[in-house]
């Protein structure tokens, strides 16, 4: 988790009219990861969820993970080929919110080790990033195909934060989620962790004011 709030308080999407703010984007989330959420709870419908009313049980560590918006698909050789091996959960995540737009694969170690570079640690010691580097990458120098080279276009000219649940709620813009009152986690760890993993907004609230991030790419 960051060590200073900084880049949220100046760059919080409150700051942008409403007109300008996104709506059915994809929405990165940097929280903690509790014990309990690397078993997620299969329901009678099929679907896995987290965060469910109950013991977490202890904080694993911090994790990046992508929300997808109900307007696009995640495709299932993305799911297979997504497969994060290290710390890199911010290059898969930020990686993997390209993918939904832009609709193509992406190399989350490299934006990892970019990310590496400027984060506000000092070395590269592959113990994790921070979600601000990693969109500082996707902004200066945009994602790197994963079978080719780096596409600045198909980067994110902005990013702002999202500082509640009500923000991130707003951004996705997604009918199912309020059905179900959660949002939906898009998995990196390939095919071991089902693809998608619902989160109540409860518990989607909790981790935000536990040192939670979540930020959605913007025009400015």
């Amino acid at each position: 988790m960051p060590t200073t709030w900084e880049h949220t308080e100046r760059y919080p999407i409150s700051a942008l009219p409403q007109i300008e703010r996104p709506q059915g984007e994809p929405v990165v989330l940097g929280i903690y990861w509790y014990e309990s959420f690397f078993t997620p709870t299969r329901k009678p419908d099929g679907s896995y969820w987290i965060g469910l009313p109950g013991d977490w049980g202890a904080i694993a560590g911090g994790h990046a993970i992508c929300v997808k918006p109900d307007r696009v698909t995640d495709l299932g050789t993305w799911y297979a080929n997504y497969d994060q091996q290290r710390n890199s959960c911010v290059g898969f995540s930020c990686s993997r919110s390209r993918s939904l737009v832009e609709r193509r694969m992406y190399n989350g170690e490299w934006l990892y080790d970019r990310a590496l570079e400027r984060d506000e640690w000092a070395g590269e010691n592959d113990q994790g990033t921070s979600l601000d580097a990693g969109f500082q990458v996707l902004r200066d120098l945009g994602p790197k195909r994963s079978t080719g080279s780096i596409r600045p276009l198909e980067g994110v000219s902005a990013y702002r934060w999202l500082m509640d649940v009500n923000d991130v709620v707003y951004a996705l813009n997604s009918p199912s989620n309020d059905v179900r009152q959660a949002v939906r986690l898009v998995n990196s760890w390939g095919l071991s962790f089902p693809h998608y993993v619902w989160l109540p907004y409860t518990a989607l609230e909790r981790l935000l004011i536990e040192n939670g991030e979540a930020t959605v790419a913007t025009s400015r």
